[in-house]
């Protein structure tokens, strides 16, 4: 073997695992967002798969996830986790959130079922059909 002057030093080895999810998950889409959810990563890994987000620790409180995908959709999936969040960025996410809200107010407000109504619905059932 004959010396040329370059030195090869070594580097660790990347998760290729973690590349591809984060590939996946963030990289395929033109938006992504940054969120914190008040749990830690060892919880929210059982909530957000690895081909939705890429979790980064935070502590014992809090994790970060970044989550690919449109503004909406990335809205629509977050109020479906059982989880408490807070977006980072983008604003758009916010205001896609802000937007559902009040949608969802709107029809609440629209058609409104008080405990009354619930209950006499519920009443008027029979027992084959409970």
């Amino acid at each position: 073997m004959i010396a040329s002057g370059h030195r090869n030093t070594p580097r660790p080895t990347p998760d290729a695992g973690a590349l591809v999810a984060e590939g996946v998950a963030v990289r395929v889409f033109d938006t992504s967002a940054r969120v914190k959810v008040m749990a830690p990563a060892q919880e929210v890994v059982h909530h957000i798969g690895p081909t939705v987000g890429v979790i980064e620790p935070g502590d014992d409180t809090f994790c970060v996830v970044t989550i690919g995908g449109d503004h909406d959709w990335i809205a629509r999936y977050l109020i479906s986790l059982d989880l408490r969040f807070e977006v980072i960025e983008p604003r758009e996410v916010n205001d896609a959130l802000q937007a559902l809200a009040e949608r969802m107010l709107s029809q609440l407000a629209a058609h409104p079922l008080g405990n009354q109504d619930a209950n006499a619905a519920a009443s008027s059932l029979t027992p084959s059909a409970r």
